[in-house]
């Protein structure tokens, strides 16, 4: 089978919108697959690598993709895109055979909170409603009198209050938050300073493959146009 995006179209509709999975031919390479599925939704997060799944996986990080195999997953990743999970890799089939599989299955979005038009809101706190965080504040200590002496500048609060609520990372694997450190990334090819950027930076500049960020929040109302992230590291969870 020659995979294009087209092809996953194809696919997708197939299992149609609500849960659903498919055994698919042996001879397709599930990586091309997953890079095929990274080019859309963003870098997906590892739910099972080598036949052991993450325990910190539940219905809120793509759980149920992993139902119909019945664990028999080999390795599966998982993107988040709307009201959809949507996951790929390898599970045995009834007679042990390691196959390629595609697997969807519905996602519960977390409402925002309403604002009425002359209510004043937090953002932050409809940001992380949005986002499903519920996590504790990533960087709380940051030492900002010194990272803005350093800057010659002052940053913006909401700024500030995301990097200490979030850390390092990006919103659904693409809309990077940049942040000190900034190690190793090229000033013609990155921002030098504090910022949301819609590039993936790493050390050798702006790439697909190797996102310096640390964690992915999935934003349910956006497509994922990404990262974090491949392979079994944390940078590739999603929140």
């Amino acid at each position: 089978m020659e995979l294009t995006q087209a092809t996953v179209n194809d696919l997708l509709a197939r299992l149609g919108p609500g849960d659903g999975h498919m055994y698919l031919p042996d001879d397709l390479d599930p990586q091309v697959l997953t890079d095929l599925l990274d080019g859309r939704y963003g870098a997906p997060r590892t739910l099972v690598l080598d036949g052991f799944t993450d325990p910190t996986v539940d219905e809120s990080g793509g759980a149920a993709l992993l139902a119909p195999f019945e664990g028999r997953a080999v390795k599966i990743r998982a993107w988040a895109y709307g009201d959809q999970w949507v996951g790929t890799g390898t599970a045995r089939d009834a007679g042990g055979v390691e196959r390629p599989v595609l697997v969807v299955a519905h996602r519960e979005v977390p409402e925002p909170l309403a604002v009425a038009p002359d209510e004043d809101v937090d953002w932050m706190e409809r940001l992380k409603g949005i986002t499903g965080w519920t996590q504790h504040a990533q960087r709380p200590d940051m030492d900002w009198t010194e990272v803005e002496s350093r800057l010659g500048t002052a940053l913006p609060s909401d700024y500030k209050c995301m990097v200490e609520t979030f850390g390092e990372g990006a919103f659904d694997g693409y809309l990077d938050l940049n942040q000190e450190p900034w190690p190793g990334l090229r000033e013609e090819a990155c921002s030098a300073g504090p910022a949301l950027s819609t590039r993936t930076c790493t050390a050798g500049g702006p790439t697909a493959t190797t996102p310096i960020v640390g964690q992915s929040w999935s934003c349910p109302s956006t497509a994922s146009t990404s990262p974090s992230t491949a392979g079994p590291r944390s940078s590739s969870a999603a929140f």
